[in-house]
């Protein structure tokens, strides 16, 4: 069934490679590696650098409260606590304690420094969070 008339080809030619073709092969592979890794390093940075939800804000603010001026401190802690009072139960009871300790502190012309008390109420608080 073979026709003698066919000529056969050889592959030879099609799979040789000059210096220069190796060489532009060589700089395609390359470059695409860098693409492929820069492209990489860039997401990478852009998840990193992504911005927090509300609530990581918050907590992040209530962690960087400053005790030792109470009076802002009770106000910020009642404001702040707010937000994680909807949260559980527990944290509404939580929160609860702590803003009634925190009256004292808010309304009064000079104030003394935060009770023992309130500032366990304020630790239970931020470990909670967490």
């Amino acid at each position: 069934m073979r026709d003698s008339n066919i000529p056969v080809y050889d592959i030879t030619p099609l799979m040789t490679m000059s210096a220069n073709e190796a060489l532009f092969f060589g700089g395609f592979v390359t470059v695409c590696t860098i693409a492929a890794l820069l492209a990489f390093l860039w997401t990478i940075r852009k998840i990193r650098s992504r911005p927090w939800n509300l609530r990581q804000k918050i907590v992040y603010q209530w962690n960087t409260i400053d005790t030792s001026d109470s009076k802002n401190a009770a106000y910020k802690m009642s404001e702040l606590g707010r937000f994680f009072k909807e949260e559980s139960k527990e944290m509404k009871t939580l929160f609860d304690r702590l803003d009634d300790n925190l009256v004292q502190y808010k309304y009064a012309k000079k104030v003394a420094p935060l009770s023992e008390e309130t500032l366990q109420f304020y630790q239970k608080i931020s470990k909670s969070l967490t």
